[in-house]
């Protein structure tokens, strides 16, 4: 598995990123058509993608770094038939270089649905091991979701 670093994806790569973000988030999060998807991007400022690609090339990771209000925000998802692999660390690895602050959401329960009928395990614990503390003032209450925002502050 290799990650390759871009400021652009291309169509077959925005699909594979699409399917992925529908498959592995709460259902309520779903992008129904592809223009949702690109409606979100095109929202974010200096957005940076990490693609995290299999043998074949396939997007079966992805990460991106952008900035909110001055801030670098990221998110991430990796296909869960990965998780515990070491992926999704290296994709934080990859987005903590060349920042002094990393800021995420994250749905802190297990009570959200995934497409596939499964409940979404929250990542909180991963967040935690990956150096991110929580703040636990800042919460994100909305229709579609519940979150914490979490950070991670660059100490060298």
């Amino acid at each position: 598995m290799k990650i390759i670093q871009s400021s652009t994806i291309n169509p077959v790569q925005k699909k594979a990123i699409h399917d992925l973000w529908n498959k592995e988030y709460p259902a309520k999060l779903k992008h129904g058509e592809l223009k949702e998807l690109d409606d979100y991007l095109s929202g974010l400022a200096d957005v940076e993608y990490h693609l995290l690609t299999g043998p074949s090339e396939e997007v079966v990771g992805w990460a991106l770094r952008f900035t909110r209000n001055n801030q670098p925000w990221f998110a991430i998802v990796v296909d869960s038939n990965l998780h515990g692999q070491g992926h999704g660390r290296r994709l934080l690895e990859e987005m903590k270089k060349n920042t002094a602050e990393l800021n995420g959401w994250v749905i802190d329960h297990n009570k959200d649905l995934k497409e596939n009928g499964e409940y979404y395990r929250s990542p909180l614990g991963f967040y935690l091991k990956n150096e991110f503390i929580i703040l636990p003032e800042t919460r994100l209450e909305l229709e579609k979701m519940s979150a914490v925002a979490i950070r991670w502050i660059n100490k060298k």
